[in-house]
C-alpha cells in the first residue's frame, strides 16, 4: 500500500484527458493532488498562492501564458520544482525550457515509470520514509 508522500503536486495541463491520467498515475504512486489547471495564468495563480511541492507543466496551455513563460513567472518569485510533460518535442521549446531551472523534460505519452523516476529526483521525496 503506497503512503502519501505529499498531498502538494500541481497538474498544469489543458487537455483534461490527460490531466486525468496525469492525477491517476500521480495517485498511484503514492502522492496527493493539490489541484489541477489549464492555463499558465491558473498555474502561476495557483502556484503562487498554494505553495505546491512539485509543479507537472505542459507546454502548450489554454490562455496567453504559456507553460515555459509561466515557470519564469513563477520561479521569480518561488523555486517550486518543475517537470515538463509535452508533446512539445521541438529544439525551440527544450531551448526554452532549458532556460528555467527544471528537474526533466518528459515528452507524451508518458508511463507511470518514467514519471515515478522523474518524481523520485524532486525534494519532496526527502520528506517520504523508506521502509
Amino acid at each position: 500500500m503506497a503512503t502519501s508522500k505529499t498531498n502538494k503536486v500541481l497538474i498544469v495541463e489543458d487537455d483534461m484527458i490527460l490531466a486525468m491520467v496525469i492525477e491517476r498515475m500521480v495517485k498511484q504512486l503514492g502522492y496527493g493532488i493539490l489541484d489541477k489547471v489549464k492555463s499558465g495564468e491558473e498555474a502561476i495563480e495557483t502556484a503562487l498562492q498554494e505553495d505546491p511541492d512539485v509543479i507537472l507543466m505542459d507546454i502548450r496551455l489554454d490562455g496567453d501564458i504559456d507553460g515555459i513563460d509561466a515557470v519564469h513567472h513563477i520561479h521569480s518569485s518561488k523555486e517550486i520544482p518543475v517537470i515538463y510533460i509535452t508533446g512539445n518535442n521541438d529544439t525551440s521549446s527544450r531551448k526554452r525550457a532549458n532556460q528555467t531551472s527544471h528537474i526533466e523534460f518528459l515528452v507524451k505519452p508518458v508511463d507511470q515509470n518514467t514519471l515515478n523516476r522523474a518524481l523520485e529526483q524532486t525534494p519532496l521525496n526527502a520528506i517520504s520514509t523508506a521502509s
